[in-house]
């Protein structure tokens, strides 16, 4: 049993799976997977190269969701941070919100804790992404409109950032017409973020918004 399986079978046996399954699973398909790993995001999920499946307490095959599903749809609006605690999912629900007032067919989804649907009929569609996603799984940008990226100016934001320059400048590569949009969230002023932001708005075309409420 190579590394990646055996990483694969004592994951699932962690999260109370039946590891044979997930070693048929990974026989069948060796290909699929990205690094033999499963995740739990409130559900265990599969990470593979065409996009994620995630398994029941049973072991069976729940559902699988394909980059595919993402066509037809409108507009999608990916919200991102490698970083918890920014206002992520305040940010989601809010455009989320402000969409269905405007009379707009939204959807929002937390990939936190569920699955992508399997049909979508929607103008917008909201992905609030896990911060504990890694840069290297699906992340749908290839399919997106834009990037929302929520930040606070701060010491600990300033690495979150320069991981977002090697997301975005990727995913420009497949995606030209991805739009990036940095959205302040916190009232912290960092002079080094500042610059750091900067240098990112001269390499990729960014718009920077300011969400952060000062109720002094």
């Amino acid at each position: 049993m190579d590394e990646d399986l055996m990483s694969a079978a004592v994951a699932s046996e962690r999260w109370g799976f039946d590891s044979s399954y997930v070693r048929q699973l990974y026989r069948k398909y060796p290909n699929r997977f990205l690094d033999g790993t499963i995740r739990q995001f409130g559900k265990t999920y599969v990470i593979t190269k065409e996009g994620m499946e995630y398994l029941t307490g049973q072991g069976e095959l729940e559902a699988k969701i394909s980059r595919n599903t993402l066509k037809g749809t409108k507009k999608i609006i990916n919200i991102l941070s490698f970083k918890g605690g920014v206002g992520k999912t305040t940010t989601a629900k809010i455009i989320n919100e402000a969409l269905y007032k405007s009379g707009k067919n939204s959807l929002y989804v937390d990939l936190d804790y569920e699955a992508f649907p399997a049909k979508i009929e929607s103008d917008y569609v909201i992905l609030d992404q896990s911060p504990y996603v890694k840069q290297d799984e699906s992340l749908y940008l290839d399919k997106s409109d834009f990037i929302i990226f929520p930040y606070a100016e701060n010491i600990s934001n300033i690495k979150i950032l320069s991981l977002m320059k090697e997301v975005i400048l990727r995913a420009k590569v497949h995606n030209e017409s991805l739009q990036v949009i940095f959205v302040k969230t916190g009232l912290e002023k960092n002079n080094n973020f500042d610059k750091e932001a900067k240098s990112l708005k001269k390499q990729v075309p960014i718009i920077f918004a300011d969400f952060s409420v000062d109720n002094s």
